[in-house]
């Protein structure tokens, strides 16, 4: 095999005008840089929209797109937004383009981020290009860089005190955007930002991105099935002041990712991502809730221009036209409140020595032990968790390996990563430090004024309940009456009221907006002036006030709520039609939500007789057998499930099975079966006594490195297939049932020597036949 060095690793002779640049940039402070170019605050998120990308091939289309999408922006969001986009070629081609469009958008100061690279590894801009679009286009508030992949370690290739050539292009393009007001936005998903904080080769990039801790933007992507680490370490960067803002990318495509087709339904959803829109709710609120600034939307087509428009209607526009006057970011000190315990990260060379850090942070790639203990996860990697499963240690912060003494007494516990051996140890360790926040089975947090409760489960419909014993109370019984030609809202007084705001909706609306200034306990009435006789109107009344009641209710699936805890809810509404001169209040109308409830993902016996029910169900035990000994890596106890008649659909036999499954177990760790069961066939159980079945099942393990020890944590899936669908078949052999047949092979040991081959061994995939 042939294995040639990554460009990640070539570092060429650096230049003495460069190597004076970086040391110059090395020693560069936030101070001496000048302002950023935008404002970015609890109070003033910003939000990041991608193109659709539809015209990226013809850039004079493309500048028609984003004026109009641009034009279309709605106004309440429009002064926190910024277009992100990107044009096609490399080099000087790419930076013409850019100018092409970005000239049309210079003159109505349409505020861009522009993408200089996509895949780091291989193709990005050069430093003076960007510096010439920067000077040149007031516009352009930053860059984005996508695709940066940190799996690499320090090789015998590279002499001694050498750094990755891409980390001494980002760390030159940061120091370049800082000189410039502008900030480098990164979105990196994986566990990559766990690697740039404890990774060696990436210290330098570490120290730069602290330096110029004002123009750097990290984002916690939510692709993949590492999405509650990977915001668990940008947020620990905030907290440590390694970053002034930090930001959550969202992207519905994580449902897909994550082999979710519908709720309770696991496997390939076609190529299309059938995402509900809810998920955007839970990903903004996850950010919102820890300290996110920066919200960023990768996915063009779910947005106000694309043809995925119910995301942005029903999912994404709704939260975020209430971040700022909700107040729904927390501001760090508010975070800092609610932080009961962080982890510290430790430093490493090599990958063994970062699953150290694995071990307590992810259960997909290893066990993940602080993860189960403080959240509970219930099954790594087939069902992936984006919100946290209990909120009664809040957000647990990964801190890196740079954070000193200073840092760490800010915190109520610091805990270095591989201190605590077990799952079961850190249950222990934790018990003492968490407070609850309501009772109930959702999540629920609080933040500041604002009290978070969300169901926990993504891909199973359940209606999940809470119960918080104090927030304030709602206004109730309140009326409206037209009176020359506009409308008086009035309500009774209550003692521990302080001020009230009025809210209107105005059919065919269906949220409320602010209406009123703030008034003041004395003032128990507003008048409307701006309603029009022919409009079917309706208001409610909050207050920030010190009465309390208890609040208890039931998160259905897909329910993500936040709310003021001193500010009242909407619970009642006064409605005044055109022919309706007088109303009081009443309780607003709750969407009638059929809740369909699914079957377990686990097991499924639809479609069994009750005459083979017995036998349907040990194969069941068998194949949670099946599964339990490859978690443990017990190859006698994989092939016990195997029938010693065991034949493939190439004609190969349980030998051949055996030595497949122990070159699995060798070679790789953090082994796992993601199984369901697709449909049961007893044809020829009362003729041969083999009952087929069609099994959703996937093998997944993780490689330490790649052949060559470069790159990290390989991960794979056995069948390679898109379905990942199996024909099993089953017969009792001695009284236990075993597997006789699967088909397609399963293993192919043509697949698992697949990994090992190299860009060059011409190893085509298919059939292992001999």
């Amino acid at each position: 095999m042939f294995f040639e060095t990554p460009r990640f690793f070539r570092a060429g002779v650096r230049t003495a005008v460069c190597c004076v640049a970086l040391l110059a940039a090395s020693v560069t402070t936030s101070s001496e840089f000048p302002p950023l170019a935008v404002e970015i605050s609890p109070a003033h998120p910003l939000m990041l929209f991608q193109d659709l990308a539809a015209y990226r091939g013809d850039p004079d289309r493309q500048k028609e797109h984003l004026i109009g999408a641009w034009a279309q922006l709605p106004e309440t969001i429009r002064s926190n937004s910024v277009l992100k986009f990107d044009v096609p070629g490399k080099g000087a081609e790419k930076k013409e383009n850019y100018e092409r469009v970005l000239q049309v958008l210079q003159e109505p100061q349409i505020p861009t981020v522009i993408r200089i690279a996509d895949a780091p590894q291989q193709e990005r801009m050069d430093l003076e290009l960007v510096e010439a679009l920067l000077r040149a286009h007031t516009m352009v508030r930053g860059l984005e860089v996508v695709g940066l992949d940190f799996r690499y370690y320090d090789s015998p290739r590279m002499r001694d005190g050498q750094t990755p050539e891409v980390i001494d292009w980002l760390i030159e393009i940061i120091d370049t955007a800082a000189r410039y007001g502008r900030f480098v936005y990164l979105p990196l998903d994986e566990l990559q930002w766990v690697r740039i904080m404890s990774n060696t080769a990436c210290t330098p990039l570490y120290e730069k991105i602290v330096a110029c801790k004002d123009y750097v933007i990290p984002a916690s992507l939510t692709r993949g099935d590492h999405t509650i680490p990977n915001q668990s370490a940008v947020m620990g960067l905030w907290l440590e002041d390694g970053v002034s803002n930090w930001g959550v990318a969202a992207d519905a495509l994580w449902y897909a990712d994550n082999h979710y087709v519908s709720p309770g339904l696991f496997g390939d959803a076609g190529g299309t991502s059938k995402a509900p829109a809810h998920l955007y709710r839970a990903m903004i609120l996850n950010g919102a809730m820890t300290g996110a600034t920066v919200y960023s939307f990768e996915n063009g087509p779910d947005l106000w221009y694309g043809p995925a428009r119910f995301h942005w209607d029903d999912g994404i526009y709704p939260v975020l036209r209430n971040l700022v006057p909700q107040s729904l970011v927390g501001r760090k000190d508010l975070v800092m409140r609610q932080i009961l315990v962080a982890l510290q990260l430790v430093e490493a060379g090599d990958p063994e020595t970062f699953h150290l850090n694995l071990k307590d942070i992810d259960g997909v790639l290893d066990q993940g032990n602080l993860l189960r203990a403080a959240y509970g996860l219930e099954r790594p990697g087939q069902i992936a968790e984006l919100v946290p499963n209990r909120g009664d240690l809040f957000w647990i912060p990964f801190l890196s390996p740079h954070a000193g003494e200073g840092v760490k007494k800010e915190f109520p516990r610091v805990v270095r990563a591989g201190t605590i051996p077990t799952a079961a140890g850190w249950v222990n360790l934790l018990a003492p430090m968490r407070k609850p926040q309501a009772a109930g089975n959702a999540f629920v947090t609080r933040v500041g004024v604002n009290a978070f409760v969300m169901n926990t489960r993504e891909n199973v419909r359940e209606q999940q309940a809470y119960t918080i014993k104090e927030v304030a109370a709602p206004i109730r019984a309140f009326t409206a009456r037209r009176e020359n030609g506009a409308v008086v809202v009035s309500w009774g007084f209550r003692e521990n009221d302080v001020e009230y705001r009025v809210y209107r909706r105005v059919a065919p609306e269906t949220e409320f907006t602010l209406l009123s200034p703030p008034l003041e306990q004395e003032n128990r009435s507003y008048v409307d002036t701006t309603v029009l006789p022919d409009q079917t109107v309706a208001y409610s009344v909050t207050a920030v006030t010190d009465e309390r009641e208890p609040l208890s209710g039931i998160v259905d699936f897909g329910t993500y709520l936040a709310f003021s805890v001193v500010e009242s809810r909407i619970v009642e509404e006064v409605v005044l039609t055109p022919v309706l001169a007088q109303a009081t209040s009443s309780p607003v109308a709750q969407p009638k939500k059929d809740i369909e409830v699914t079957a377990p993902w686990w097991p499924d016996y639809q479609g069994v007789p009750e005459t083979h029910r017995a036998a349907a169900t040990a194969i069941v035990e068998q194949i949670e057998l099946w599964d339990e000994a490859l978690v443990a890596k017990n190859l006698n106890g994989i092939m016990s499930v195997y029938s010693t008649e065991y034949t493939d659909p190439e004609g190969w036999g349980f030998q051949y099975a055996q030595r497949a499954y122990q070159w699995l177990l060798e070679r790789y760790r953090s082994v796992a079966m993601h199984r369901q069961i697709r449909q049961w066939d007893f044809t020829n159980a009362d003729s041969s006594g083999e009952i087929n079945l069609l099994l959703y099942v996937r093998i997944a393990a993780v490689a330490l490195t790649d052949s060559s020890g470069l790159r990290a944590d390989i991960t794979i899936d056995l069948p390679q297939s898109t379905a990942a669908e199996v024909w099993t078949t089953w017969s009792n052999r001695e009284g236990v049932w075993r597997l006789v047949q699967t088909n397609p092979a399963l293993p192919n040991f043509r697949e698992l020597l697949s990994y090992e081959a190299g860009p060059y061994d011409n190893f085509p995939l298919g059939p292992d036949r001999y």
